[in-house]
């Protein structure tokens, strides 16, 4: 795990990566392949959470700058784990019908879900050089209401985004119904977004780190934090992932990853959220995954 994360006023443990018990080697080449690969998958769920995650507090950079924990689940995972997890967690989009919640569940039928809300959400920008992720309430037809000013249930909402910010015309997740913004139980997208702007990998890729923090809040508006040079540069290169891991068990690979982190940050629970069958599938290669591309839309 890597250890350039340093939380300030908190304890930080350091927790070394998992190791996977070699077994006795095979001799024959398909048994070789098969360890391989059951041997990827092990240590793809198998890398520990240490930080701060979703939390009221501040982590120093690498390079000297500082961010939030709020919206961060701070993680290494590589492209073939972070497309796992988001994967997994876009197989509990629910569908909204009379105030009422449903994802379909492992036996293919609907599951009522009770609980709050959220939209994750996916934009490109105005200018077509970068996308922003984030959540956003539930109780909107549309994460579009996120930057457009308006009152709900009597109350202001909803802020603008700046002249290179996004551009609502431009989604990339969208709902059950085609809606923009793929709503979810509300720990779920607050998990699935920390892990998003946690993920070492993508935060290399932030624009306000390569344009500077005043001049990123200008260009692009509020939560300019969250905005990345391209879909690839926060979820990771498709031609990175590996291959020889199908959809399916990329999807199972993902839920043991979402555990993982939802048991290293207290305030998200998602053990009551049952398997989802909307991710079955016959085998597959792993690209941006196959749930990812039917969501996450170039327009």
């Amino acid at each position: 795990m890597s250890t350039d994360f340093t939380d300030l006023g908190v304890d930080t443990q350091v927790v070394p990566n998992t190791t996977i018990d070699l077994l006795p080697q095979p001799t024959d080449k398909a048994s070789v392949l098969q360890q391989k690969r059951e041997q990827k998958i092990n240590t793809l769920a198998s890398k520990v959470p240490t930080s701060n995650n979703l939390t009221d507090t501040t982590t120093y950079l690498p390079d000297n700058t500082y961010t939030s924990n709020l919206n961060k689940v701070w993680n290494d995972e590589d492209v073939t784990g972070l497309q796992s997890a988001v994967n997994a967690a876009l197989q509990y989009s629910l569908r909204h019908d009379n105030g009422n919640y449903y994802y379909t569940g492992e036996d293919g039928t609907e599951v009522p879900y009770t609980g709050p809300v959220q939209r994750l959400y996916g934009y490109n920008t105005k200018t077509g050089d970068g996308v922003k992720f984030g959540i956003t309430r539930g109780d909107i037809t549309s994460s579009n209401d996120r930057f457009t000013p308006t009152i709900i249930n009597g109350e202001e909402y909803g802020w603008e985004s700046g002249p290179e910010g996004v551009d609502i015309n431009k989604p990339l997740l969208f709902d059950r119904d085609g809606n923009p913004g793929v709503l979810l139980p509300e720990d779920m997208a607050r998990l699935t977004e920390g892990i998003i702007h946690g993920n070492q990998g993508a935060l290399e890729h932030r624009l306000a780190r390569r344009l500077g923090y005043a001049d990123a809040k200008e260009r692009l508006g509020s939560g300019f934090t969250e905005y990345y040079d391209s879909k690839f540069g926060v979820l990771g290169n498709p031609a990175n992932a590996d291959t020889e891991i199908s959809t399916e068990e990329a999807i199972k690979v993902g839920r043991e990853i979402l555990n993982k982190y939802a048991a290293a940050t207290p305030s998200v629970d998602i053990s009551g959220l049952t398997g989802s069958a909307l991710g079955s599938s016959e085998e597959k290669p792993l690209s941006i995954s196959e749930s990812i591309n039917q969501r996450i839309h170039e327009r």
